[in-house]
């Protein structure tokens, strides 16, 4: 009897050991989930055609960033957007230091 609880506390041991010692690995990110990098400096993408329409539709609305809009941010121009890049880049990544 004694031998047999010696067999399964070994059995148990080694079975933990093995779980402990194959579960733990170290991947980087990249490689798990295949993240590569973009080279930024070759889209072409421009302020008129690209950007504009994004805050036309979702932020110079009546009910936010228009000339009208009651919070006093008004987002319609290059220069109205440009000064506040970095409150609305803050605010898109949800950062909110």
């Amino acid at each position: 009897m004694n031998s047999v609880k010696k067999f399964v506390f070994s059995l148990l041991l080694m079975g933990t050991a093995q779980v402990l010692t194959e579960s733990c690995y170290y991947d980087n990110e990249q490689a798990l989930y295949h993240i590569t990098a973009v080279d930024c400096t070759k889209i072409s993408a421009g302020f008129t055609a690209d950007v504009m329409p994004i805050f036309v539709t979702h932020c110079a609305t009546p009910a936010c960033h228009n000339s009208t809009a009651a919070g006093g941010v008004v987002l319609q121009t290059y220069d109205e957007i440009k000064a506040k890049v970095d409150r609305i880049k803050q605010r898109v990544l949800g950062d909110t230091k």
